[in-house]
């Protein structure tokens, strides 16, 4: 066991050296994603986009980041995506951002909706009331809830792709005692719009 983790590390290493050493000659210049507004009008959902401060894009290191704010009925889904064009970073991992929101995490998990679609769960308490949290890793080839087998991906792309590109996607709806209900309009709207959003950021599988 111990002499396969050592050969997996070692594997590991000499792709992701291989990637830096083309990353250069397989990049190409090609432009990003200019907005979200494809998503105006999902089964009945209005929707808002905002700018995002020029701040938050230096932090994340990426001009592309979106924020969008759908209502429905009596309903309200905030969507935000930050992506990254044949770049190789590290996520600032929604949780971790909870803190400086003021909020307490309370719970974290694996949610599988209907279709098999994973995603990770995250349930937040804060003075602005109770938070569902869904959120996933996007690259060419692969939609994962796992960051590993994600950067795994991405290493890959990096070294046989011309253009390799990477995005967090997360959505979030306030909740009150009804967590079912909360996660029943979410699994929904995860499953209406995930493959637009997908199509829009040209992640092929």
């Amino acid at each position: 066991m111990k002499n396969r983790f050592v050969l997996l590390m070692i594997i590991l290493t000499v792709i992701f050296l291989f990637g830096l050493f083309l990353q250069n000659i397989q990049s190409v210049e090609v432009a990003g994603p200019s907005d979200f507004n494809f998503l105006n009008s999902v089964d009945g959902w209005s929707s808002k986009s905002f700018e995002v401060e020029n701040n938050v894009k230096e932090i994340l290191e990426t001009p592309y980041v979106f924020s969008v704010d759908f209502k429905k009925d009596k309903e309200n889904i905030f969507l935000s995506v930050v992506y990254y064009l044949n770049k190789n970073v590290s996520f600032h991992m929604p949780e971790g951002c909870l803190t400086g929101e003021g909020s307490k995490l309370v719970s974290k998990k694996v949610r599988t909706l209907k279709t098999g679609f994973k995603c990770v769960e995250l349930i937040t308490k804060g003075s602005d009331g109770n938070t569902l949290i869904y959120y996933y890793f996007e690259t060419d080839r692969l939609r994962s809830e796992s960051y590993g087998a994600f950067k795994f991906q991405s290493i890959k792309n990096k070294i046989f792709l011309k253009k390799y590109s990477s995005a967090l996607v997360r959505f979030s709806i306030k909740f009150t005692d009804d967590l079912d209900h909360g996660r029943e309009v979410l699994d929904s709207f995860v499953l209406d719009v995930s493959p637009p959003i997908s199509k829009k950021l040209g992640f092929s599988r």
